[in-house]
């Protein structure tokens, strides 16, 4: 059985080689982003000097996770995150680099020199170039997908099981039997949300 390390070694390697393929195509942010999809771009209104934002946005759910032990709780312009930092990272790609008007006009055309720094900027970031951070990134990455294929799954199983005991016309009484014998056969029914007073 594959360790945690190796599984995760082996889906980073899996994305990183499918990316380096396509990075010669790569002429501008727009196909950036369209190849990457963990790289935001957040784009500022160029008319108004509005900056925009460039984040790698897995390494950002990292940290804000950290932060606030829950995810999506940070309801922040992602220019001003870019600008304060979080969790004493700031001027990263992880809490976003902030982009300038002219400098945002030249990506969006591309080919100019400034954009292919960028580009080496996130490539030796995906490479794990930056050390254990993006690593751990991409590992609570990983179980977060975990968490949430098991939460849906159990939520279907529960949902499938709701529906029986209506099917059949049967009291609610009968819901939580079903769930415990369920629970026997092997479903994976989840820890709450067993009772009556639930269905």
């Amino acid at each position: 059985m594959p360790t945690p390390l190796s599984a995760i070694g082996a889906k980073c390697s899996h994305e990183v080689s499918e990316l380096l393929l396509k990075w010669p195509d790569i002429k501008n942010i727009i196909d950036l982003v369209n190849c990457c999809r963990h790289i935001h771009f957040f784009l500022g209104d160029v008319t108004k000097g509005v900056l925009s934002v460039i984040r790698y946005e897995t390494c950002y759910q990292y940290l804000e996770y950290n932060k606030n032990g829950i995810h999506g709780f940070i309801n922040t312009k992602p220019e001003q995150v870019a600008k304060k930092g979080l969790g004493g990272h700031c001027g990263t790609l992880a809490t976003g680099l902030i982009i300038s008007v002219e400098r945002t006009i030249s990506f969006l055309e591309g080919g100019c020199q400034e954009f292919y720094n960028l580009k080496t900027t996130i490539k030796s970031h995906i490479m794990l170039g930056r050390g254990q951070f993006h690593y751990e990134a991409l590992k609570h990455d990983q179980e977060k997908s975990k968490r949430m294929a098991r939460a849906r799954a159990v939520t279907e199983n529960l949902i499938r099981i709701a529906l029986s005991i209506v099917n059949v016309k049967a009291a609610a009484l009968h819901y939580e039997t079903l769930v415990a014998s369920h629970q026997l056969t092997g479903s994976d029914v989840g820890e709450f949300s067993h009772g009556q007073k639930q269905f």
